[in-house]
């Protein structure tokens, strides 16, 4: 999640629940900090592996 959060407008978490806590832990996402060689390898294309 905290990946998608970090995305550009063209990207958006659909995070839908029924259970609030699971809704607490989707938003908890937001407080954690990735470095950018954990973002750069999630950006990774399939191919690049």
């Amino acid at each position: 999640m905290r990946w998608v959060f970090g995305q550009n407008l063209n990207v958006f978490a659909v995070a839908g629940t029924t259970n609030a806590g699971r809704l607490t832990e989707n938003l908890d996402a937001l407080k954690v900090e990735m470095t950018p060689s954990e973002a750069e390898y999630l950006n990774l294309e399939r191919n690049d592996l």
